[in-house]
């Protein structure tokens, strides 16, 4: 047995409001700048250092705890550079500086008076007789650089910023000019050390990175500041004191190091907190964690709690850095416990902690990591537990081959994720996840992270449109992000396995001026906020080292995610209660007329039914009696069952031509106005309001009413027109998300737990499984289809609208675990770009051809005479006819088997770019040539390859050697057109696709 304990007096915390312990100078609103020799001592700066995160923003809240140091007021002589107070801060990598106005004159580069430099003189050998004199007279120190901001127009939205090595030539000093030498700049140009700042009324923030000027850890640095007109007699106000400033050494980190079967663990002691410090890939000895600050400052896990559900500023946390009573760490018997007894809270009560591991116990040979919170508090509730919570770190020497995957819509990919949006403009409004109508907000500075809200405090929900999987990994790849590589890199493994649903939110918030990536995953107890009861989540928080990129995550998660409830009527191959039709069929097509008669539509289906082979789907909207109606505008929410008169007749005669109709339903709102027996059954924000979404509310899935009003539609819709489907839209998703205005239902009269709770999750579950049961009764095959369902929903919901067919950095990870469990249509595939001479029209088709989705959506008029005489759009109809003629040809493969590791290509393909995709800036740029590798339910194996562009595109492929040894690459089939096609062994060839060329291939 390994123990390691800690024991110390329990610590009052302070209550959220109240001023800290530890005391601040303070000053009046005009006290101007001093100069104090000051060293930061290492008991009380580092501890400041753990806590603090500054981001070179403008935004200056980061700065309130770190302690500033006055300059008197009135001593700039002429009354318009009154310097108020400078402070300094540091992390291991950078030295950050706060410079602040005297208030009552003037600002920085605001007005006529304004301080047209500020400059930071860096005595880095703490020796005054070496580097250049400057200082406050009597009080100089010896520079060896000078930081200069210099701005001569009256603006706050831009500066000029630049490092100088050896003298200040703005000082005016000849000799100090002439021995200057620029180092860094602001912008970070011409391979010069990056130098950051901002700035804002009355105040400056400036950083440097250590290394940039030479600084070791354990060194000391003096420090002048100047604000004013530059040079030599200019108006200008001095820092009065020099700072003399103490950059410690690196702290021991890593008392407690455990080995797993693939990753070594290294936990501070104790007395630290033991909090992770490290965390490296056993195999290939790679790192993935940012080395903290301080021991005592490493995370683990996190557990925000309120005394009110309805107010923020009620809410507290505690980690597991807390003061607690006793701290104790253990390893036994294949078992690692970690114990926080009696964690402080503010109204002195305790909770206790305890972290178990048992390494390799999980699926797949990966660490069953398990967390439960013992509560002894009247006064706060657990809104969520955060476990684990990951600084992630460069891995190797540079994060421009490292990626993190994420399951929002059906996979994500992020190349160089830590820097991800250094060079985007914030704040932005993210509205692109449309399953998810909430729109994502992001704070001042901060850049929404992907595209996808997976930032706090939005996150990515499970389950949901913006959270399918439970999965995420981060991974070091060269090349392009799709495509494996001949040499495979180290990956982190970082999932949870719960098949009994319970909601999570997967957070990823880019620290990127740290150079760190905030993983978490926070878990809901089962009754929000509710003081005094425990949270014990009844499943495993999964990590594991891996080798390999986004595919071999997937199938470590495949492992167990095919023994889950929802994958036990197994893959669809074999499931007798999913239709054939469904199966194979090859487009989906998007029918909507509006008000018009719905026989308008019938003109506009036929040339599509003419020109594309086997079964279509047709997602009807804007089909009721009600949406018909001159009085009524926009669509029927809440879902109505009727149609128009003849409307029996129309789907019965499409679907006799393979034209299966999934009539639209709407599963989540109801139109103001539209009756009042709802309004008892609505949801309720935590502030007591309705929750509403546009000219709409949400009723409470929770409820019996909405839950038997959508199951009695839906079987009506089935027993009067026999529809072979259902669209559900908005549902077979919870309707949560971080945001403190999407936290659930707090209706205090529903009979429900309140808030974000499994009792919700069950609930959608529940509604979609009674929908499911009571449509089968009046038709026995009729399917349901979800928009952007989660995996919990596959064995009920076989059939989904994907998010988005194309998007930057594109990988199916939701494919490569289910894609032979549920099929699944893209969003949009139209046939005419606004630009002819733009790829988006045979991007969305071919991409949807080699992840195996049924082509869709083919919008209502799409084809047909009226755009013969367009460019490109013939060759884009023809395209999309031999998809469909593939998938047709080909469904053991493309439609319902097990998706593969992709093709091996040698070297780079050459890429396409649209510049109309709908979403981020509109561009989206993909392989030319895009490959696929598919089993079939009797094993054999095929490969599936198209050109998505106008080019022929040569290439050598060959797949995973492990796949089928002993056999041959076979073509069975292509367009006629193929330039090249040589074998180069049994299993590698060498092909040249022509534009928009698809072939197939078979192994025997």
């Amino acid at each position: 047995m390994n123990s390691t304990r800690n024991e110390q007096p329990r610590q009052r915390q302070d209550a959220p409001g109240q001023p800290a312990a530890t005391p601040r100078r303070t000053w009046r609103g005009g006290i101007a700048g001093t100069v104090v020799l000051l060293a930061l001592a290492l008991t009380t700066g580092l501890t400041r250092a753990a806590e603090t995160r500054i981001q070179l923003d403008g935004q200056l809240n980061d700065w309130a705890g770190v302690d500033r140091h006055a300059d008197p007021v009135g001593d700039d002589l002429h009354g318009h550079h009154d310097l108020a107070a400078v402070a300094v801060h540091h992390d291991p990598s950078w030295l950050y500086l706060l410079v602040e106005l005297d208030r009552g004159n003037g600002d920085f580069y605001g007005n006529s008076n304004r301080v047209e430099q500020v400059v930071v003189y860096l005595d880095t050998d703490h020796d005054a007789a070496t580097g250049f004199r400057v200082g406050p007279e009597g009080r100089e120190i010896g520079a060896e650089f000078a930081l200069v901001s210099s701005r001569r127009v009256s603006t706050r939205t831009s500066s000029e910023g630049t490092l100088y090595r050896g003298g200040d030539p703005w000082y005016g000093n000849s000799r100090a000019a002439e021995e200057a030498v620029l180092v860094g700049n602001v912008s970070g140009n011409r391979g010069l050390p990056r130098v950051e700042q901002q700035e804002a009324i009355h105040a400056f923030e400036t950083g440097v990175p250590l290394d940039a000027i030479g600084l070791a850890a354990g060194g000391r640095l003096a420090i002048a500041v100047r604000a004013g007109r530059s040079g030599t007699g200019a108006q200008a106000d001095w820092l009065d004191r020099p700072l003399s400033v103490a950059v410690p050494p690196p702290v021991h980190l890593g008392t407690l190091r455990w080995r797993s079967p693939t990753l070594e663990y290294r936990l501070s002691a104790p007395d630290e907190g033991m909090g992770l410090v490290g965390l490296r890939h056993i195999g290939l000895d790679r790192a993935f964690l940012r080395v903290p600050d301080r021991a005592d400052a490493a995370r683990l896990w996190s557990i925000a709690l309120t005394a009110n559900p309805a107010d923020p500023a009620a809410q507290i946390s505690v980690s597991n850095t807390t003061p607690a009573e006793h701290r104790e760490a253990r390893a036994e018997d294949g078992l690692w416990t970690l114990t926080w007894q009696g964690v402080a809270l503010p109204d002195q009560s305790t909770i206790d902690v305890v972290v178990r591991c048992r390494p390799g116990a999980a699926t797949g040979g990966l660490d069953d990591w398990r967390i439960e919170v013992t509560y002894h508090s009247t006064t706060f509730g657990i809104l969520q537990t955060c476990f684990p919570t990951l600084e992630l770190g460069v891995i190797g020497d540079s994060g421009e081959d490292d990626t993190i995957i994420l399951a929002p819509a059906e996979g994500r990919s992020l190349r160089n994720p830590i820097a991800w949006g250094l060079d985007k403009a914030g704040p932005q409004i993210n509205t692109d996840i449309t399953t998810d109508n909430v729109a994502i907000e992001t704070p001042p500075g901060q850049v929404d992270f992907g595209g996808f809200g997976a930032a706090r405090p939005h996150g990515l929900p499970y389950p949901g449109g913006r959270g399918q999987m439970q999965l995420a990994a981060y991974y070091e790849k060269t090349g392009d992000a799709y495509y494996p590589d001949v040499r495979p890199g180290a990956g982190l493994y970082l999932a949870t396995h719960d098949d009994a649903l319970y909601p999570k939110l997967i957070f990823c918030t880019p620290q990127s001026r740290r150079g760190a990536l905030l993983f978490e995953i926070a878990h809901h107890p089962d009754d929000s906020a509710r003081p005094g009861l425990a949270h014990r989540p009844p499943y495993p928080v999964v990590l594991g080292g891996f080798t390999g990129d986004w595919y071999d995550a997937t199938q470590l998660y495949r492992q167990w995610a095919v023994t889950a409830r929802w994958s036990r009527p197994g893959p669809l191959a074999g499931r007798e209660d999913v239709p054939t039709w469904l199966k194979e069929m090859t487009a989906m097509i998007r029918a909507d007329v509006r008000k018009a008669d719905q026989e308008t539509v019938l003109p506009l289906l036929a040339p599509m039914r003419e020109a594309l082979a086997g079964t279509l789907g047709i997602q009807w909207y804007f089909w009721s009696a009600w949406e018909k109606r001159p009085d009524t505008t926009g669509y029927a929410f809440p879902a109505r069952p009727e149609g128009p008169p003849g409307f029996e007749a129309i789907v019965a005669g499409l679907q006799a031509q393979k034209m299966a109709v999934f009539p639209y339903m709407n599963t989540r709102l109801w139109n103001d106005g539209e009756g009042d027996e709802v309004t008892p059954w609505l949801m309720r924000r935590q502030s007591g309001e309705t929750f509403h979404e546009g000219h709409a509310a949400h009723p409470c899935v929770q409820t019996a009413f909405w839950q038997d009003y959508l199951t009695r539609a839906c079987r009506e819709l089935t027993q009067r027109y026999a529809p072979m489907g259902i669209y559900l839209d908005q549902g077979a998703e919870a309707q949560f998300g971080g945001h403190p205005n999407w936290q659930g239902c707090h209706h205090p009269d529903h009979g429900h737990p309140r808030g974000v709770t499994r009792d919700m999750v069950q609930a959608e579950y529940d509604r979609v499984e009674r929908i499911y049961r009571a449509a089968r009764e009046a038709r026995p095959d009729v399917v349901l289809c979800g928009e952007g369902n989660a995996e919990c929903f596959n064995d009920i919901v076989s059939n989904k609208l994907i998010h988005y067919e194309i998007w930057p950095g594109a990988v199916p990870l939701f494919a490569a675990v289910y894609h032979d469990y549920v099929t699944a249509y893209g969003r949009t595939a139209l046939l005419v770009a606004k630009d002819p001479s733009d790829p988006i029209p045979a991007m969305r088709i071919g991409w949807q051809l080699a992840m195996g989705n049924q082509i869709g959506r083919v919008w209502t008029g799409a084809i047909g005479a009226q755009h013969a005489d367009k460019p490109h759009y013939a060759e884009h109809l023809d395209y999309l006819r031999r998809a469909t003629v593939v998938r047709q040809r080909f469904p053991a493969f493309l439609c319902v088997g097990r998706m593969l590791r992709p093709p091996f290509v040698d070297g780079a393909l050459p890429t396409i770019t649209t510049n109309e995709f709908l979403r981020l800036d509109h561009r989206v740029t993909l392989p030319a040539a895009v490959g696929s590798t598919w089993q079939a339910a009797d094993g054999s194996l095929g490969v599936l390859w198209t050109n998505m562009s106008r080019q022929t595109v040569e290439l050598v492929f060959w797949i995973d050697p492990a796949l089928a040894p002993g056999k041959a690459l076979e073509r069975a089939y292509d367009d006629g057109g193929m330039a090249a096609d040589t074998a180069l062994g049994p299993q590698v060839r060498r092909i040249a696709l022509p534009p928009l060329g698809i072939a197939f291939y078979t192994l025997r």
